[in-house]
């Protein structure tokens, strides 16, 4: 992907948790009450909500708030518990919806000058690797940890707190396959090649994770 480019990832990617899928005015219960809902959304998730019927709205994250205030918005999406509580939107929404099916990750690279890093002696190379390891470890777990309490502190202000409806989810995905089929029909093999990557870390994950999962008694 960053052939060409003097750019290059460093260190070990940790995947974040799933951010908030929504925060909305509207109760969701089923797909049908996604049509014609004012969702702000940036980028190629935008596209996908509104094969939905969506009224997608692009915002930047410092306008939501006040957005949702004067009902300009009936939802959205921006980040994690730990990033969205101080940013105060459990004053503007009442509903918090989670589902893996919205941005299940968000992999930690760190990106360099491939030329500069280059240069560098072996020995600072190692120390420049090691602490680019340390340091995203050390966030991942800090986001992980203040995201499972985050939870929590939405539903100790009031605010309720559920899982998306699985018709919207089963509605999200099967859009989302048929968008990324287009644009892979006419993108560069690069685009095909990361899909069927993923298609297959899919399958392999669930042979690996089905017989593994924990079953509360």
């Amino acid at each position: 992907m960053v052939e060409g480019y003097d750019v290059m990832a460093i260190g070990n990617m940790c995947p974040q948790p799933a951010e908030i899928w929504a925060h909305s005015n509207v109760e969701l219960r089923s797909v049908a009450d996604v049509e014609g809902l004012r969702f702000r959304d940036t980028g190629h998730g935008g596209e996908i909500l509104a094969m939905l019927g969506m009224a997608v709205v692009f915002l930047p994250g410092g306008e939501l708030y006040e957005a949702m205030q004067r009902g300009v918005i009936d939802a959205f999406e921006y980040s994690s518990p730990v990033v969205d509580w101080p940013m105060g939107f459990q004053e503007v929404t009442d509903y918090h919806y989670f589902s893996a099916s919205w941005s299940p990750n968000d992999p930690l690279a760190f990106y360099v000058n491939r030329s500069k890093f280059e240069a560098l002696p072996p020995d600072l190379k190692a120390i420049v690797e090691q602490a680019v390891i340390a340091g995203t470890d050390q966030h991942h777990q800090w986001l992980e940890y203040e995201s499972m309490y985050g939870v929590q502190r939405f539903i100790d202000y009031g605010n309720v707190v559920a899982k998306l409806p699985a018709d919207i989810d089963r509605a999200l995905l099967e859009a989302t396959e048929e968008y990324y089929a287009e644009k892979a029909a006419v993108e560069r093999p690069l685009y095909q090649e990361i899909l069927d990557s993923l298609a297959e870390f899919k399958r392999a994950w669930a042979e690996y994770a089905e017989p593994t999962a924990f079953e509360a008694l």
